[in-house]
């Protein structure tokens, strides 16, 4: 239970501006027990991990706190806050003990101990209110009375703490550990014993802190973490305080309160804006509290049957309610779903096939596992109601087993174009996805298998897809992706450049929506896009009738909540340059990198970034040279919805030269792409932005093209350090087929960008196997570098850039 270090390099930085001495008045100690005026509540323990706000409680499976939150709001349960919670805070390198507690201890002295409740019929329980807290207030900045070093809190700063402040009913937080590991606990009281002895005052004092608790304990504050710290004082002068005893070697580290809860204005500042305060009032205070009716309602009859796409459904089974949910399977597709009650009593239910036979039955449950194959294809309904002698309600879950992943593949309009999908293995372990195996670190091709098809191990799936001769690639399946606005932040309609659009929709027969703006963000047009029968749209824009393009400077596509869609965007002209970027459906918020600059004499860098908040956006920006000197800075203000588009040479003054760096902070979330051109050798390309604390990975998989020639890396390497990132190359069994380096000879220099193909790359290193069987590629890296993958041929054709993501592993 750990503060992270990035926020410990937070709260130093914030320490120069906000800690002073502490006041130099001791008086004696006064026997006796104090308890602190403001009730501290205990912590649930381990949703102070940030991947168990996820993930939920011992890693059970998702869902956790966080996207309960989301998900009782009726919001996007997949909202950009959970991403950024997995990306930027869950480190798999990280030892057992990291955590969050000093976001528990702010929250516990700031709010009162919440109480259960429900909220659109879900139950959200005091140890998930807790852990909703704690996420907010992790990166809260600290006024420190004491400063950590080797010494810690001297026994002098200790006396005065807790005579002073803990004894007087004000908390204060203390790091209770004196080595370099970090454990934050706030006090709920003191007991001191005094004893005289001599010119000598011995002092005991037991710390009452709040302690831990599993998620679902709701004991308050009635279990303590006594800590005893003893020390003495000279009785006639009140000085010379030492520690005594076993405190000699272990007393506190450090002591603080809270200072500021957001830094915004700060350049540095990694905070999860998309979670905060103001949402968690907004949950409190909504028209849902205190509804015992879920959000699927209604969905009493088979015909109102909830149609089930998600990994889970929390819903309440009422008195004299009945709920039915329908499954669309294929034929021989593996079913597992669990239902199982996490608060009330038990329930009768029944799996009905599409022929109207009853595959499963089940009286009384209160946890039942549905295991299945598929007989036919076709929708399959799943029946819960009340059990006959149980009359009160019941909050249930609808879950798929807690260690599967999934796939969802679109049908092609074409019967007769193949559609391939690769998969690739995470871990060392073996899976089968659907009814097919696959082995530690191997990879599986499915072709023509539209549908949900599911995974045995909870992996991060790295999907790339052929259709017919188009390849798509770097779409990474997290097991809870799912959004509905996909805002597209560039568009081309003059000067011969047009903007081709491809969407593939979950759900064939459900609008989808293009809507258009100006360049401030007025909204132009809102126009159906004409998908096909089977959910499919590929055209350009001013295909898609009444679509009004002219003003319009961006556009965003838009659909019902559980209606994932697939895609990409084209922005190409009539000599055949074009940037592909994909239909990506999560805003960004915080410090971004715009590498690989190039003089307006050999190339030049174009930006464009919308304003995707409700509110005004700073923007932030610096100029770097190649050593990582600042050559110009300065910032700016964008409206809601407004859109900058300029070169990088038309935002600065300074003069640019090949390979200098730009970089931006945004206060609020934003969507932008980059532009990249040079002359020699002739090269286009564009990305979208890639943020410095997310974008940055120590290990991704790369699945190759047929043709190794058409594919291009660019390593950037950010650190004050040499770099030598390392790949493994497997085939579709997973046996190890080599080892490689980007360059045997040379190591990835401080602030280097470098491009090289992945035909030289087999050059660099030991060939263990067939090289030629090799699917993909494993690559790691002993410390954090940024990375895109450049489809096309240097010189001849233009590349399509894709920014590498970071692959973890779900526990």
């Amino acid at each position: 239970m750990k503060i992270t270090s990035l926020l410990l390099t937070l709260l130093l930085s914030v320490a120069s501006i906000a800690s002073e001495p502490i006041a130099q008045k001791r008086g004696p100690a006064v026997a006796g027990t104090f308890m602190v005026d403001k009730f501290i509540w205990n912590s649930s323990y381990l949703a102070l991990n940030a991947n168990t706000m996820v993930h939920g409680e011992e890693y059970a499976g998702y869902p956790g706190p966080l996207p309960k939150f989301f998900y009782a709001l009726g919001y996007d349960v997949n909202h950009p806050s959970i991403d950024w919670e997995l990306i930027q805070r869950v480190d798999r390198e990280a030892p057992n003990w990291f955590g969050i507690c000093n976001g528990w201890a702010v929250a516990a002295i700031n709010y009162d101990e919440p109480e259960q409740v429900t909220i659109n019929g879900m139950k959200l329980n005091v140890g998930d209110l807790k852990a909703m807290l704690t996420a907010i207030h992790k990166d809260n900045a600290a006024f420190f009375l004491s400063g950590r070093g080797e010494e810690g809190v001297t026994a002098t700063v200790f006396h005065q703490i807790i005579t002073d402040s803990v004894a007087k009913g004000e908390p204060v937080i203390f790091d209770v550990d004196i080595s370099s590991e970090i454990w934050n606990y706030p006090t709920a009281g003191v007991t001191i014993e005094t004893e005289v002895d001599g010119a000598w005052t011995n002092v005991r004092a037991v710390v009452h802190f709040a302690n831990l608790t599993p998620l679902n304990d709701t004991r308050g504050i009635e279990l303590f973490n006594n800590i005893p710290v003893t020390y003495r004082y000279d009785t006639a002068s009140l000085n010379n305080f030492e520690y005594t005893g076993t405190s000699i070697d272990d007393h506190p580290n450090r002591a603080w309160v809270p200072f500021k809860s957001y830094l915004v204005d700060r350049w540095l500042v990694r905070a999860n804006h998309h979670f905060t305060k103001e949402l968690y009032d907004e949950l409190l205070s909504s028209s849902g509290v205190g509804v015992k009716e879920d959000l699927f309602e209604p969905n009493e009859s088979a015909a109102q049957a909830h149609h089930i796409r998600q990994e889970f459904i929390y819903a309440s089974l009422l008195t004299e309610d009945t709920d039915y949910y329908r499954f669309s399977l294929q034929q021989g597709q593996p079913l597992e779903v669990e239902i199982d009650v996490y608060e009330g009593t038990a329930f009768d239910l029944t799996l009905i096939s599409p022929g109207g036979e009853t595959l499963v039955a089940a009286t009384g449950t209160t946890n039942q596992l549905i295991d299945i194959t598929a007989p036919e294809a076709g929708d399959y309904l799943l029946h819960i109601f009340p059990n006959a002698e149980r009359h009160r309600e019941s909050y249930y879950r609808v879950a798929f087993p807690e260690d599967a992943g999934s796939l969802w593949l679109n049908p092609h309009q074409q019967t007769d174009t193949t559609l391939q999908v690769q998969a690739l293995h995470t871990r060392d372990t073996a899976a089968s996805v659907g009814s097919q195996d696959v082995s530690g670190y191997g990879s599986l091709l499915l072709e023509n298998k539209p549908g949900f098809v599911r995974a045995t191990d909870r992996t991060v799936w790295a999907e790339s897809w052929r259709v017919g001769e188009t390849m798509y690639k770097k779409k990474y399946h997290r097991d809870h992706v799912l959004r509905a606005r996909y805002v597209v932040p560039h568009l081309t309609f003059r000067n011969g450049w047009k903007t081709r659009i491809e969407v593939l929709a979950e759900k064939p027969g459900v609008p989808v929506f293009l809507q258009t703006y100006d360049n401030s963000g007025l909204e132009l047009r809102r126009t159906e896009i004409p998908l096909n029968d089977q959910g499919w749209f590929e055209g350009y824009l001013d295909q898609i009738p009444a679509v009004g393009l002219t003003g319009a400077a961006y556009f965003e596509v838009e659909t019902e909540q559980d209606n994932r869609l697939k895609g990409t965007v084209c922005f190409e002209n009539v000599r055949g340059n074009y940037v592909m970027i994909d239909l990506q459906p999560t805003p960004s918020i915080g410090e971004f990198i715009v590498f690989d600059l190039k003089t307006t004499g050999t190339g030049g860098t174009g930006l464009a970034v919308v304003n995707t908040a409700p509110v005004e956006n700073q923007v932030l920006y610096e100029l770097q040279d190649r050593s990582g000197n600042t050559l110009d800075s300065g910032g700016m203000y964008l409206q809601p919805g407004e859109k900058l588009l300029d070169t990088i040479a038309g935002i600065t003054d300074a003069a640019i030269e090949n390979d200098y760096r730009f970089y931006m902070h945004t206060q609020y979330p934003v969507e932008g792409v980059v532009i990249q051109y040079q002359m020699e050798p002739y090269v286009m390309y564009g990305h979208r932005l890639m943020r410095r604390d997310v974008d940055n990975l120590k290990e991704t998989f790369i699945t190759l093209p047929q043709d190794r020639t058409l594919s291009t890396l660019v390593f950037a390497n950010f650190n004050d350090t040499q770099i030598q990132p390392l790949f493994e190359g497997y085939d579709a069994q997973g046996n190890l087929q080599g080892r490689f380096n980007i360059n045997l000879q040379r190591q990835l220099q401080p602030n280097e960008v470098r491009f090289f193909d992945l035909a030289t790359l087999f050059q660099n290193g030991v060939g263990i196997g067939d090289l030629d069987a090799i699917t993909h590629l494993r690559v790691r890296s002993s410390a954090p570098f940024m990375a895109l993958e450049l489809l096309g041929v240097p010189g001849s054709s233009t590349f399509m850039g894709v920014p590498l993501v970071t692959i973890y592993d779900n526990p």
